[in-house]
């Protein structure tokens, strides 16, 4: 498998959180990668020292690349990005993690398809509880992002949202997709225009392979980054950060080659701009955020009401069954074709370190469509546990 990470470097950023970052890096090890990281950490001074020593212990090729506490998130990317040698690259949260069976099938494509610049495949969901790992739902299972034009491309992604962070990309239009987001102040809108940066500069494959799982926790970090957030701290700083991000996708997209007039472009960026923004926009959500403000909460209480309220809501309670039977060798979802109902899937497993460990697997994990058929084979889900067990 070494040759086929030929050229290709891992960044993982890190910014306190030592335990993250070293299960992270064990996990890695546990999985013989076979390609250098490189460990972009923004932490306070002594946390540094921690995840330095780690990175300097580990048997992989890693290296550590301290950065100051308080560099915005964006700024770290754009300057660690910069320095790296190899022509393709990707990166991954410090509690996320990162599949190398299709980490390498991405490669593979990519490399076998000059107009794409980047290349990813289904992301998890999941979130770990005192009983269960829980592996939730998945994410833009079949998109890809297949356009021909810079401005066709950037609007079509405007319009289908979707996670292009933790691609793999060529390396130049990873340093490029970061450069900019100084201009910004809201981390929304910067996050939101590194992807279109890149989406401008080519077309990104999907693959229907489990490649990433991404954690669910904490999801209400850094300031500034949700519409929610946003909306009840202060609205008016996503209208005076639009200005400067409109300005920046016209001024890419010509950069990548378009040639439509700037008052076309201008159009198809403020109408699929409102329309990104519509779904947040819900009558009881204001009336919230106003009840709240008004009754003397801060902005970030408020923005964990709002969360509690509407994000976090109790998922219903479904029937469990074992995914693979009591022997092991069955698959229930096979059995249940023709007496559907919601359920969710048991399987115990025994992981890394000898111990225990129950996966839960939700109906809406096992069923996107919240109807049959099931998404995966027994053969997938038991390579995709299989893989977890080095988490």
């Amino acid at each position: 498998m070494q040759d086929r990470f030929k050229d290709y470097t891992l960044i993982i950023p890190a910014h306190n959180r030592t335990q993250m970052l070293d299960r992270l890096l064990g996990f890695l090890e546990r999985s013989k990668a076979p390609f250098p990281i490189v460990v972009f950490d923004s932490s306070r001074a002594d946390l540094l020292e921690i995840n330095r020593a780690r990175a300097e212990a580990s048997p992989l090729d890693v290296t550590f690349m301290p950065f100051p506490p308080n560099i915005h998130p964006y700024d770290k990317f754009y300057e660690g990005a910069k320095t790296i040698k190899t022509t393709y690259c990707s990166m991954i949260a410090d509690d996320d993690l990162v599949l190398l069976p299709a980490l390498a099938k991405c490669l593979d494509a990519l490399k076998a398809t000059p107009d794409a610049i980047g290349a990813h495949g289904i992301y998890f969901n999941f979130i770990e509880d005192k009983d269960y790992f829980n592996i939730s739902y998945t994410v833009q299972r079949h998109a890809a992002l297949q356009q021909p034009t810079p401005y066709k491309r950037v609007l079509w992604l405007m319009r289908h949202y979707d996670v292009m962070m933790y691609a793999v990309f060529r390396t130049p239009v990873f340093v490029a997709k970061w450069k900019g987001c100084d201009r910004l102040k809201t981390t929304l809108l910067a996050e939101i225009w590194s992807g279109l940066s890149a989406a401008a500069a080519g077309n990104i494959l999907r693959l229907d392979d489990f490649y990433l799982g991404r954690s669910t926790g904490e999801s209400l970090s850094p300031a500034m980054w949700h519409p929610h957030q946003i909306f009840c701290q202060s609205p008016q700083a996503l209208f005076q950060d639009y200005p400067a991000f409109r300005q920046l996708l016209i001024d890419r997209v010509k950069e990548c080659g378009e040639l439509t007039p700037d008052d076309i472009l201008t159009i198809g960026f403020d109408l699929y701009g409102l329309d990104y923004i519509k779904p947040f926009v819900r009558k009881d959500v204001i009336d919230l955020i106003i009840e709240d403000r008004m009754a003397g909460m801060d902005a970030r209480s408020t923005a964990e009401h709002l969360w509690q309220r509407f994000v976090n809501s109790t998922r219903a309670i479904h029937p469990v069954d074992r995914l693979f039977g009591a022997s092991g060798r069955d698959f229930a979802p096979d059995h249940l074709m023709g007496q559907h109902s919601p359920r969710d899937f048991l399987q115990p497993a025994r992981i890394h370190d000898g111990t225990m460990r129950t996966y839960k697997l939700f109906y809406e994990f096992i069923y996107p469509e919240l109807k049959p058929p099931h998404a995966y084979t027994r053969e997938t889900l038991v390579d995709l546990l299989t893989q977890l067990s080095n988490y």
